[in-house]
């Protein structure tokens, strides 16, 4: 019964794929006859190409539809019988959900394509989407509460298009609330905690999807979460006074050095990372963040030492974040030098990084890894001054930790 559902939604899926290509090849049609109707107007007679050809001859744009609906139904055929053959073998688990899963898949990667090119929330995806959440709520029916894998399909096919280049919502505005943010980080927590806290029955969606997706996703919620508030500017403060954010906050930091673990315990993820090194920087970027808000509330609640775990891990965290020629870093074995110069930047210029770079040697006598950019702009602004005046109050509150009232 299950499979005769997989391959109904392979065929809903296959229509409705098929509808949005015809629809592109009209577009098409109609722009190509329009552009001839102006140059005709003009007077003017446009080169015969063999794209018009295929379009404005009968015998040859059958064929050329005969072949594409062959390319078709073969695509559509393959990528299923290749998402069951990699997801449904003796070594799986909850084969039953997996037939809904591996027909998902199929559909999902046409939204993926897509999405490459418009805005996931785009009125014309709407279709996709919404068969997409059915396939879904018909699926994880048949997974247990208690597992992990529900987590991973929520994460792969509704949150990665929006994850994997730090795309918003429609209505998305870092500088403010925004409602459809709000539900997209909501899930996003939820497919966080459910990842980090729920056992995998089957290993290989564990190991294939949690342990590489989970970093990028703890990443892009820490860095739009401020659209939870009504008014984003000056989000790391705000919510280091909201006992549900620094709670959050604490649990991320657990989650993301028990993934750490995690990895240290598998071979072929250790292997994994070394040829993609950026889901490790990925991990330490989210990291690196959880610590800079966790340790902003505690400042403000006035618990700082400078023996707190979180100020230990921060400096650990910065130390392998940076490497050194004994430790080479993730981000030593980036190739691009501008996407390696990007995520140093990211971590190490930013004011936050600046502020704990000057405090903690002052303050802790513990040194900071990371040396700033030293360019002409950085010496105008005078950044000490700059961290100074920023921090006044969290700077005051260390100085009363330490040295007293």
């Amino acid at each position: 019964m299950h499979f005769l559902h997989s391959l109904y939604y392979l065929l809903l899926t296959m229509l409705l794929t098929a509808g949005y290509l015809l629809l592109a090849g009209v577009l098409l049609y109609g722009l190509l006859t329009l552009v001839r109707r102006m140059f005709a107007g003009q007077g003017r007679k446009l080169k015969r190409t063999a794209l018009d050809a295929v379009i404005f001859e009968p015998d040859k744009r059958n064929k050329a539809l005969a072949f594409l609906l062959i390319v078709f139904l073969v695509y559509h055929l393959f990528f299923y019988i290749q998402q069951r053959q990699q997801w449904m073998g003796d070594d799986n688990a909850h084969l039953e959900a997996k037939e809904y899963f591996v027909a998902g898949q199929v559909l999902y990667g046409f939204r993926a394509l897509l999405s490459r090119f418009i805005h996931p929330d785009i009125v014309v995806l709407w279709p996709l989407n919404t068969l997409q959440e059915k396939i879904y709520a018909d699926g994880v029916q048949l997974l247990p509460e208690k597992d992990g894998e529900r987590y991973v399909w929520q994460q792969l096919w509704f949150l990665y298009p929006y994850t994997r280049t730090l795309r918003e919502t429609w209505d998305g505005d870092r500088r403010k609330y925004s409602p459809n943010m709000v539900k997209l980080l909501d899930r996003c927590w939820d497919s966080l905690q459910g990842m980090a806290t729920q056992p995998f029955a089957d290993q290989q969606i564990e190991q294939e999807q949690y342990y590489r997706n989970f970093p990028t996703l703890a990443f892009y919620y820490n860095q739009k979460r401020g659209q939870y508030l009504e008014n984003a500017n000056g989000s790391t403060t705000t919510m280091a006074h909201k006992p549900k954010y620094i709670e959050r906050q604490k649990r991320l930091i657990a989650w993301l050095e028990e993934l750490r673990n995690k990895w240290q315990a598998d071979q072929a993820m250790a292997n994994v990372l070394k040829k993609h090194p950026l889901i490790a920087i990925t991990r330490q970027e989210a990291l690196l963040r959880s610590l800079d808000n966790a340790l902003e509330a505690v400042i403000l609640q006035k618990q700082f030492s400078c023996a707190h775990p979180y100020v230990q891990l921060y400096v650990k965290t910065r130390i392998e974040f940076v490497g050194s020629q004994e430790h080479p870093s993730p981000l030593m074995r980036l190739r691009n030098a501008k996407q390696r110069a990007l995520h140093y930047d990211s971590q190490i210029n930013w004011v936050g990084a600046r502020f704990y770079k000057r405090m903690l040697p002052k303050y802790c006598g513990i040194e900071v890894a990371g040396e700033e950019s030293n360019t002409e702009f950085d010496k105008f602004i005078g950044w000490d001054a700059k961290v100074k005046r920023i921090f006044k109050t969290e700077i005051q509150l260390i100085e009363e930790a330490i040295y007293g009232n």
